[in-house]
């Protein structure tokens, strides 16, 4: 035990400045590890945000005009359909003036 006591009298200063330097020496090793691990994710973000970008300008750009045909048969669909309505609307107009004239 006293050889031990002698030992940190002696080289105890020694010792903590090691300590301290060693401590140092991790956290640089650390700090650099982190970094290169956040550069990774950083190339990693822009990737992924050119191919998105990519993506929808080839999306963008596929997308069909309108063509003659599409806008005639969509009207023609409109136009069924509102002749549709009316006709259900005087049906029932007319079945309700039956049951309250």
């Amino acid at each position: 035990m006293s050889i031990v006591v002698s030992f940190v009298q002696e080289y105890g200063q020694i010792l903590l400045v090691s300590g301290f330097g060693l401590a140092v020496l991790l956290i640089l090793i650390v700090q650099f590890c982190l970094l290169r691990r956040v550069n990774r994710v950083q190339r990693k973000i822009n990737s992924v945000t050119e191919r998105v970008g990519n993506y929808l300008e080839v999306i963008m750009e596929s997308e069909p005009a309108p063509t003659d045909e599409n806008v005639e048969g969509r009207t023609r669909l409109s136009e069924e359909k509102m002749n549709r309505e009316e006709e259900e609307n005087r049906i029932i107009s007319s079945v309700l003036q039956e049951i309250f004239p």
